[in-house]
């Protein structure tokens, strides 16, 4: 226990678990982590409800007043109907004048109504929820209506005025038809001859249709979502967007642009700045900010150009599929304008930038940008389905403190608190990832509004979506402001109402998801991603062990497999162990636990190999390369959904994008390929083993 371990006082137990706080977890030594009271009082001031005021002390007279605020309606927000199943309505109350009928009219999402209409509702109490701290009973009903509303949002109205929203769901998503193979690579890491220094939306269109001509289905890449990438903030990391509602607008290709051929200006911009595209060009990694400067400049000509023009139908278009479009501009403007987060702003503008001065360019620059993004990405989306090539995006599980989305929708977010995860042998001392998490409540009392927003944009154009952290639809580890990342606690969150929502937007999408479940995740997480049939991911890297027969078992039915992901080692690092001294050098290992892993890895090589011989034919002195090609090719005869080979693993190349739990000691999303894509597609090796990649899912298919 820690010297500022600070003991939970009588009550705060009974109002963690009102609030959904967790009272304790078991971290990954197997020891019983408790809720302190610190921790305690800094989560719970941040999680109540929005609308409720608090008085400052956690005492008997403030939980009634929690209680009866919780209880205070006779429906609840929100109801979950699976499939064709009944309506039934769970129903609470601590008022001793509960109501004996209920009367209301279902608004079904196709505009027809059913009214129902029911008598002598059986109550019963819930016992010991209090713990004799508050003389204050706790009842509960189940409501059946008889009704079988069918998939949708349906709205019920009481007679008391009440609303609820229904939402019905398939309980399972369908399962993949086929085994197929796709290929990950981030976006801003791709080269070809036209690019500026840095991949953009063409680029990822080209391989993407290389890949289709070898037999893939899959182009995966990672989150695709608008960076702050200016002089008073420049942010890279695709896990820190600054809104998950909009698309990047770094990824732009300006001379992809209807505008481009009109404009001499812009033109003749881009060829003055020949030199300085030709030195981002041969650069190692990507210098984000001048790109986006010159961009910026070049954007901004277009913009004129397209205003100049008169035609409005394209920009009408855009508003429509995204009616804050403009709202998003004003704001992206205004913190360019100001080169200040929203945070300092005055209070009126931390509201509304409704009588904010704004210059009209700028914002018509963010609108244009948008509006073009929007239409690139549409533009790739649309190609890769008519190639029967999933467009596999990646939807992260939090937003930066500074973006737009928090600004907009403050009371949906838990401002002073951080998600982040508990300490384990990687990370001693936790993470702090340092973006707000959900509220909980707020998320009910919304009717999930802000969650469906941030779904259906990704799914506008995903066929396959990765839900980055899927055991934050369960709880998530929180750390509050001032506070270390070993002193958090896990909150909980409405996972069935989130669930349902998933479910019913990806079904109408066509889509399928891929929960992010490596690590320590709770059975209850897997449990519910395997009754709805969410896919889940197979990692070589995570399941590997000298201790298991022989070292991994193959990847399940219901999996995305691979050997690693963006967070890993590539796996000419993992293989030759160049991570170990890495992770040293972080203070992540010492000089005994270094040994012990380098010996681990040691004997798991030989094992493999002997493996790999046995099945494969390997050779018992292989090279690197050969090692890696029937690795790939194990995972690629697996019966999961689908293989997803990382593709710099295929020439072995040893640095990783990005470290974990560094920030400016590693140059993180930042790295290009060593490779082309010219270079790529002329590369013989490559498409060879590729196409023994397509060949290996064929014959996966038929067994």
């Amino acid at each position: 226990m820690s010297a500022h371990f600070s003991p939970l006082k009588p009550l705060d137990s009974v109002f963690a678990r009102v609030l959904g706080i967790q009272l304790s977890y078991v971290n990954n030594d197997g020891v019983e982590i408790k809720l302190e009271h610190d921790t305690f009082d800094k989560i719970a001031r941040e999680i109540l409800p929005a609308s409720l005021e608090f008085s400052g002390i956690w005492d008997e007279a403030f939980l009634e007043k929690l209680l009866r605020h919780k209880y205070s309606r006779h429906i609840p927000e929100n109801a979950v109907v699976w499939g064709n199943a009944e309506l039934v309505i769970d129903c609470f109350s601590v008022d001793e004048k509960r109501f004996r009928s209920l009367k209301g009219e279902l608004l079904l999402e196709n505009g027809s109504r059913q009214n129902f209409d029911i008598a002598a509702v059986e109550w019963k109490r819930v016992g010991g929820v209090f713990d004799g701290h508050l003389n204050l009973p706790l009842f509960e009903a189940r409501i059946k209506t008889g009704i079988k509303p069918g998939l949708g949002y349906h709205m019920i109205t009481t007679s008391e005025g009440e609303v609820c929203q229904v939402i019905c769901a398939p309980e399972k998503l369908p399962k993949a038809t086929e085994k197929s193979w796709g290929a990950f690579v981030p976006a801003y890491a791709l080269r070809s001859k036209d690019d500026w220094g840095s991949g953009s939306y063409t680029e990822l269109g080209k391989l993407s249709m290389w890949l289709a001509e070898l037999g893939a289905k899959t182009v995966a890449t990672l989150p695709l979502l608008p960076s702050f990438l200016e002089d008073w903030k420049c942010d890279p990391s695709p896990y820190s967007p600054a809104s998950r509602l909009f698309w990047n607008e770094f990824y732009i290709d300006p001379q992809h642009s209807p505008e481009w051929m009109f404009s001499t200006e812009a033109q003749k911009l881009v060829a003055e700045s020949a030199a300085k595209i030709a030195e981002w060009k041969n650069s190692e990694y990507v210098p984000y900010y001048e790109i986006a400067c010159l961009k910026r400049k070049v954007l901004a000509i277009l913009t004129r150009t397209y205003f100049a023009s008169g035609d409005k139908s394209r920009l009408e278009k855009a508003c429509k599929k995204k009616p804050k479009l403009v709202e998003y501009a004003r704001f992206r403007a205004h913190c360019f304008e100001t080169k200040s987060s929203w945070w300092c702003w005055p209070e009126e503008q931390k509201l509304s930038l409704q009588n904010a001065k704004i210059d009209q360019g700028l914002v018509d620059f963010y609108v244009y940008s948008q509006m073009l993004a929007l239409e690139q990405v549409e533009t790739l989306a649309a190609d890769c389905a008519k190639k029967d090539l999933s467009f596999y995006l990646d939807l992260p599980v939090g937003v930066h403190s500074d973006s737009y989305d928090v600004w907009k929708n403050p009371t949906h977010y838990c401002l002073k608190l951080s998600a982040g995860a508990p300490p384990d042998p990687f990370f001693t001392k936790g993470q702090d990832w340092g973006f707000p998490p959900l509220r909980p409540s707020s998320l009910l009392e919304s009717r999930l509004s802000h969650f469906k927003e941030i779904l259906n944009h990704h799914l506008s154009q995903a066929s396959l979506l990765r839900l980055d952290h899927v055991m934050g639809f369960h709880r998530i580890y929180v750390v509050p402001h001032g506070m270390g990342a070993d002193r958090g606690a896990y909150i909980r969150f409405p996972f069935e109402e989130l669930y349902a929502v998933l479910l019913l937007e990806a079904s109408r999408a066509g889509a399928r998801l891929v929960g992010e479940d490596l690590g320590t995740v709770p059975e209850e997480v897997r449990k519910s991603m395997d009754v709805h049939l969410l896919s889940r991911l197979f990692v070589f890297q995570y399941e590997a062990h000298p201790s298991k027969e022989h070292v991994v078992n193959s990847a399940d039915s219901n999996t995305v497999a691979t050997l690693n992901t963006h967070d890993m080692p590539m796996w000419a690092a993992y293989w030759n162990g160049l991570d170990l001294p890495d992770r040293l050098d972080l203070g992540l290992l010492n000089a005994t636990t270094l040994l012990e892993e380098q010996e681990t890895r040691e004997i798991l090589r030989k094992k493999w190999i002997a493996y790999l011989h046995k099945t494969q034919g390997l050779d018992l002195k292989p090279s690197d390369q050969d090692v890696f090609q029937a690795t790939m090719l194990f995972v690629a005869g697996a019966p999961s959904e689908l293989a997803l080979v990382t593709l710099e693993d295929v020439w072995l190349e040893e640095r990783p994008q990005n470290t974990p739990g560094t920030y400016m000691e590693r140059k993180n999303w930042q790295r290009k390929c060593r490779l082309s894509l010219e270079e790529i597609q002329k590369d013989v090796a490559i498409r060879s083993f590729l196409n023994k990649i397509s060949f290996a899912r064929k014959s996966a298919r038929s067994t």
